[in-house]
């Protein structure tokens, strides 16, 4: 009888090893990395062993020989990180947070997402600090003094979109190649990135006038953090120039300023519905 269930948990041992070590290969299969692309071990292709090769020539006690197969284990595992795989071969789980971290973000991306943040983080501050404070707000008005409240700052938005066609314009003017218009001749650098300000400017002043009229809509008390909306709107189209032919990351900020509390003005809005 023991020799029996000593030999049925053997046979179920080895069937559960052949099994993960099947599963290990086909999740390994094809995607062995190349030695000469790691700045470990390129250019040492020939000289690198696998670590079974080592093993079965008994050269695990060379001093060399040691040190390129931890080379070798090493660029192996970089390899696996970069294709989203863990250290033995298997792939992580797909969630957001395993995204973060097996797709490494490039300088400016990083950058971007940092003033994105930054910009998020602000718009909290502010917006806070004029719901409690509540500055420029009348004590009492009614739907009509709301809506009239939020006519007179829009003009704030108004003039940025204002300053971008004028840019635009005049920058047509004093350039030769640019004064026939983009649909005579191809816009210079300067001309470009003033154009693409001025339609950034004209899709976020569209979303942000009527998120702000939603606002009063739904709730007339919501009044109280339009003055706190409009300055970060005006802020940050100001930053979104600025930076904007300084790159992403430059640009960034501004663009959050100018976007988060356009996003949180909608969503305060669709909640106050419900």
């Amino acid at each position: 009888m023991l020799s029996a269930v000593t030999s049925t948990v053997s046979t179920i041992l080895s069937g559960a090893i052949r099994h993960w070590t099947s599963s290990a290969r086909l999740h390994t299969k094809g995607r062995r990395p190349d030695p000469d692309s790691s700045p470990l071990l390129r250019g040492k292709s020939n000289q690198v062993p696998r670590p079974m090769d080592v093993r079965r020539t008994g050269g695990m006690g060379n001093p060399e020989m040691g040190r390129l197969v931890q080379q070798y284990t090493s660029a192996q595992r970089h390899r696996l990180r970069q294709m989203g795989r863990g250290p033995w071969g298997f792939r992580k789980l797909d969630f957001f947070t395993g995204w973060i971290k097996t797709m490494p973000l490039s300088i400016k991306q990083d950058g971007t997402a940092k003033g994105m943040a930054a910009g998020g983080a602000i718009s909290i501050v502010v917006i806070a600090m004029q719901w409690y404070f509540k500055f420029f707000i009348p004590t009492d008005f009614s739907y009509v003094d709301a809506v009239m409240f939020v006519c007179k700052w829009d003009s704030f938005c108004f003039l940025c979109l204002l300053a971008a066609i004028a840019r635009v314009a005049t920058a047509r003017f004093f350039s030769p190649q640019d004064i026939d218009g983009s649909g005579l001749t191809a816009p210079t650098r300067e001309v470009s990135i003033d154009r693409a300000v001025l339609q950034n400017t004209l899709e976020q002043v569209i979303l942000a006038v009527g998120s702000y009229f939603s606002l009063i809509a739904t709730r007339k008390e919501n009044l109280d953090i339009i003055p706190a909306l409009v300055f970060l709107f005006v802020v940050g189209r100001v930053l979104f120039w600025v930076g904007y032919s300084k790159g992403a990351s430059h640009r960034a900020c501004g663009f959050g300023l100018t976007f988060y509390p356009t996003v949180f003005s909608i969503l305060f809005s669709i909640l106050c519905l419900i």
